[in-house]
């Protein structure tokens, strides 16, 4: 049978401290230790919040070596792994390629019909300033995130293929 992780640093399985107290591991123990022996005379309050940021460290070590961290019950008995962060995939302004590719051919055959060339900086101000809710506000170097994000490199490339695929709004 497994035991469980230390409550202060999540370092597997550790018995109850010699007072009856939570699962500690040796190292937390000791600390723990010398934070009571501390907190006990009167002239070492500087000897307990050093061994309190000592225990903090070893905690924050270990949890960073591991990639765990304890709930937000603050107990520590539930451990997961950190999540990966950011927002999910499809959730952003555009779902997918081709929700993206399909609003800069919109702009492009807007920006065309008035005699203007389909820069980066000109499809930022025409999503900006159009009133589709397709068309995210956003400034030029955002428009050429989504670009690499959808995998062109150059500008230019972008273009041959949203004329390649929309050859009815560009033209």
């Amino acid at each position: 049978m497994a035991r469980p992780p230390c409550v202060q640093c999540g370092s597997p399985g550790f018995a109850r401290d010699g007072e009856g107290g939570p699962l500690l591991c040796m190292g937390c123990s000791i600390l723990v230790s010398s934070i009571r022996e501390a907190a006990s005379t009167e002239e070492t309050a500087n000897r307990a919040a050093a061994a309190a940021a000592a225990l903090k460290r070893r905690r924050d070590e270990i949890r960073a070596r591991t990639g765990w961290r304890s709930g937000d019950d603050g107990a520590g008995s539930k451990l997961r792994p950190k999540s990966k962060g950011g927002r999910p995939r499809g959730t952003g302004a555009f779902a997918n390629r081709e929700e993206f590719l399909g609003a800069v051919a919109m702009a492009v055959k807007h920006l065309k019909q008035r005699g203007r060339k389909p820069t980066q900086a000109n499809v930022a101000e025409f999503f900006t300033a159009s009133g589709d809710p397709r068309h995210p506000k956003c400034k030029d170097r955002q428009v050429r995130r989504w670009r690499e994000t959808y995998g062109y490199r150059l500008w230019r490339d972008l273009l041959a293929d949203v004329a390649r695929l929309y050859p009815e709004l560009v033209s």
